[in-house]
């Protein structure tokens, strides 16, 4: 690897793990403009970091939120799915479950119920 290519991975790495760490994800409107703000990069760069590991900002933020959101489930088995839906950034219920089924290939009440499922197998 490069100078050039390691000072990048070290960005990216810098970028992803602060996202995770801070939890940046949960703010709706969280994207590549924070991200430029943020990191004082330019926009194409920030795009470029993200598409040379095949991903995309708005991939990585969105997979953060869904991991979020599965963890959530786990934790409070009851809570409303709307309510998971908003408190794991995501501005719409319907982007949610869509992003959800795409990503898992079942919905997230489906998700629930294996976990439940699954919760009652093990006792």
């Amino acid at each position: 690897m490069t100078k050039a290519e390691i000072a990048e991975e070290r960005l990216y790495k810098n970028i992803t793990s602060t996202i995770v760490k801070e939890q940046l994800y949960l703010k709706p409107s969280f994207g590549r403009t924070d991200i430029v703000e943020r990191f004082n990069i330019s926009a194409h760069r920030a795009g470029m970091i993200f598409s040379k590991r095949q991903t995309s900002i708005p991939e990585f933020v969105r997979n953060c939120r869904l991991d979020h959101a599965c963890q959530q489930m786990k934790d409070e088995p009851l809570a409303n799915l709307s309510d998971i839906a908003t408190a794991s950034g995501f501005s719409f219920v319907s982007s949610f479950m869509r992003d959800f089924k795409n990503r898992y290939g079942m919905t997230p009440a489906r998700f629930r119920e294996t976990l439940q499922s699954n919760e009652s197998a093990t006792e």
